[in-house]
């Protein structure tokens, strides 16, 4: 292993990962005269003890090489160091790989015989990689897509769950795309957020294979909030258009009954006013009911039936008292 430590503020250090050791020695060389910092290794094993305690921009790694397979690194840096732009040397490519990797991302392709012009300038291109960076940190999935959104990365990761495996890609720190068994798009989202266990690990970013989901990453992660409050989250989409449905429906038929019971009071409010604009009803006199069922009843039982029953019924019969006949007087004819 060489390492050339010389470096400027704006310098990148790059990993040269070549079994071949001239072109290994020619890569390190030319990137110096740029003046870069390069470190070289002709394995994968040595290559990834470096890795886990250094920092380094950009790794520039064959593919082919009699100390490992190129594609162990690949996939170590996917897993263990996915913000690491890597640049591939490889010889012949397969039909359709060169368009994959051209399209951008975290892994660019450089074929042999390789332009060491050319492969500066793609290692200027990588630039400095900028921030702390650490590993091994627990963080759920929720909060992981916050951060990404809030830090406007590229990122592509694969999800693990007990009923299938799932992929999720970020563009300029939004979800674009992704796929969850046969599901895309936001239900894939709202399908994987809504499972119970699971692991995640980032890999080297590519492009995904298509666009499903448009809204922004905080609009998702503000609906699965909710959706997890309402205890929607994880149902298929049917069941959640069903219970949405049903909700609208209660939330209307109780906006009904309250509107009928405003109604009632209403009616119940105009009908007590109407009763006490009304006069009062005209009360009875309190003698004439005095008279009847208290001193007229008690003279009519009290002294005139007693006059009744003496003297005064022989009055009644008559106009004046009978004449008084005296015994051995002489009447006049007219009476006296």
């Amino acid at each position: 292993m060489s390492d050339s430590s010389s470096s400027s503020p704006s310098s990148v250090r790059t990993l040269v990962v070549v079994d071949e050791m001239i072109l290994r020695a020619a890569i390190e060389r030319r990137l110096m005269q740029e003046g870069h910092t390069a470190a070289s290794v002709g394995g994968v094993r040595e290559a990834v003890d470096l890795l886990q305690s250094e920092l380094f921009d950009v790794v520039l790694c064959d593919l082919h090489m009699s100390a490992g397979d190129g594609t162990e690194l690949l996939m170590w840096l996917g897993s263990y160091r996915p913000s690491i732009p890597v640049l591939v040397i490889c010889e012949a490519m397969a039909p359709g790989m060169g368009n994959s990797y051209e399209s951008g991302g975290s892994v660019r392709i450089v074929e042999k015989p390789i332009d060491l012009d050319k492969l500066v300038r793609m290692v200027e291109e990588c630039g400095l990689r900028e921030g702390f960076y650490g590993n091994d940190i627990e963080i759920e999935l929720f909060d992981y897509v916050q951060m990404i959104a809030l830090t406007g990365r590229d990122k592509s990761i694969i999800i693990s769950t007990k009923v299938g495996v799932g992929r999720l890609w970020f563009e300029h720190g939004d979800i674009s795309h992704v796929q969850f068994g046969e599901i895309r798009g936001e239900n894939a989202f709202y399908a994987l957020l809504g499972m119970e266990q699971g692991t995640f690990r980032e890999t080297l970013f590519r492009p995904p294979p298509t666009r499903s989901v448009v809204r922004p990453s905080m609009h998702l992660l503000m609906e699965a909030a909710r959706r997890k409050d309402e205890g929607l989250l994880g149902l298929s989409p049917e069941e959640v258009k069903r219970i949405e449905k049903e909700k609208i429906e209660r939330e209307k038929a109780k906006k009904a009954a309250k509107k009928a019971a405003k109604e009632a009071a209403k009616l119940a409010a105009a009908a007590a006013a109407a009763a006490a604009e009304q006069p009062p009803a005209p009360r009875a006199s309190a003698a004439a009911p005095a008279r009847v069922g208290g001193a007229a009843p008690a003279r009519a039982h009290g002294s005139a039936p007693a006059r009744a029953h003496g003297s005064a019924p022989a009055r009644a019969h008559g106009s004046a008292e009978p004449r008084r006949v005296r015994h051995g007087s002489p009447q006049l004819p007219d009476g006296r």
